[in-house]
């Protein structure tokens, strides 16, 4: 707040280059204020914004608390009645934001079942309901491995679920996402497609049945 008719001026030091850090990473920032005007004796907002960070500046720095390592001294100045100075302080650490870097499978585990009648010619096949999604927080790669209960690397499915893996057992294919781009903060989520089918040949003589199998999905990034 300025006596009435006070004309002020407002500087801000240091004036730009401003960061947010964490270790030696760092991520810069823009911060509106008020520099200068004509007093009216009422309060006057100093910061306009508050600081601003643009996407591509965080969207791939590495996960952790950033905060603000050097303070912004703001120096009021006005020439009327002999003239005179104030300063007001933005103090480091006051400013601060998170950085993610997550990967997060939304929906409960689904069923992969398979339903085996070797009258049936051909193949059959068998899709997760509800499909799992994968959003993950930064524009990197991401690779995603499965194993199965009953087959390892080359999974097999069993009688029941959860699958009973001593008992009859019939070789499949897992489908998957193997690898997908992060879509960085605010992206949708991604499907990882999940299935699976089984040729003729490798269920013709299986007794008849409902057959499942339980694959754990490995998310790196």
């Amino acid at each position: 707040m300025c006596k009435n008719n006070f004309i002020y001026t407002v500087t801000a030091n240091p004036a730009s280059g401003w960061t947010i850090d964490y270790g030696t990473n760092t991520i810069p920032y823009t911060l509106g204020f008020n520099t200068g005007g004509v007093g009216t004796g009422a309060p006057v907002a100093l910061l306009t914004t508050n600081p601003q960070l643009t996407q591509p500046n965080y969207v791939n720095a590495p996960g952790g608390l950033y905060t603000n390592s050097q303070a912004i001294t703001f120096t009021i100045n006005w020439t009327q009645a002999g003239g005179g100075s104030i300063i007001a302080t933005l103090p480091a650490g006051s400013v601060s934001g998170t950085v993610m870097n997550t990967c997060v499978v939304s929906q409960s585990a689904g069923t992969l079942a398979f339903n085996i009648d070797p009258s049936v010619a051909g193949s059959t096949s068998a899709t997760i309901t509800p499909d799992m999604q994968i959003q993950c927080t930064k524009n990197a790669g991401v690779t995603i491995t499965a194993s199965s209960a009953c087959g390892g690397a080359s999974p097999k499915m069993a009688s029941g679920y959860p699958p009973v893996c001593g008992a009859n057992t019939i070789p499949y294919t897992f489908n998957f996402l193997g690898s997908i781009m992060g879509q960085g903060f605010g992206g949708a989520g991604i499907s990882l497609g999940l299935g699976g089918s089984a040729i003729g040949s490798n269920y013709a003589n299986a007794p008849v049945g409902s057959y499942g199998d339980q694959q754990t999905l490995t998310i790196t990034y």
